[in-house]
């Protein structure tokens, strides 16, 4: 009876694994995608920091961050691009506020250093995820980062 079901386990366990590797796979070529055109100056973006070794971008990450999944890669970000319809971190991920994004919360947080904090609410049709997640803002960029804010303000849309 058992061998019956082993072909159909492994094959749905298969099926799963192919799909998160795609996933996975899909993510690193948007992101190489999307890094490759703000190098060559095709994408405009409203910000780029750069961090020392004191700064840890996973360590800003709580445990329902989005970026969970991206936490060892993390520890090594050592750039930030944030751009008019997402943020590029690193050559980890490009996160993307697309038409289907709309912002619940856009801030910036008390902490040293301060940072983003992006609280974003993606829907379709009856289903909604949330995504939270933090960008530090290096020493000095408070200024930029308040700029940055303003300048999204008029982009994104909000739910409340």
């Amino acid at each position: 009876m058992m061998s019956f079901y082993l072909p159909f386990i492994i094959g749905i366990l298969l099926l799963i694994g192919i799909s998160i590797y795609s996933l996975f796979w899909f993510t690193k070529k948007k992101t190489n995608s999307v890094r490759k055109k703000i190098l060559s100056g095709d994408k405009t973006y409203l910000s780029h920091w750069t961090y020392d070794d004191s700064i840890n971008f996973a360590s800003f990450q709580g445990r329902a961050s989005a970026l969970s999944w991206y936490k060892k890669k993390l520890e090594h970000v050592k750039e930030v691009y944030i751009c008019p319809d997402g943020v590029l971190i690193g050559d980890v991920i490009f996160y993307s506020w697309n038409r289907f994004a709309y912002f619940k919360d856009l801030k910036i947080t008390n902490g040293n250093p301060a940072c983003i904090f992006i609280k974003i609410e993606f829907s379709a049709g009856e289903t909604e995820t949330i995504a939270e997640f933090q960008i530090p803002i290096p020493p000095g960029k408070e200024q930029e980062a308040e700029e940055v804010l303003d300048t999204l303000y008029g982009i994104v849309r909000f739910c409340y």
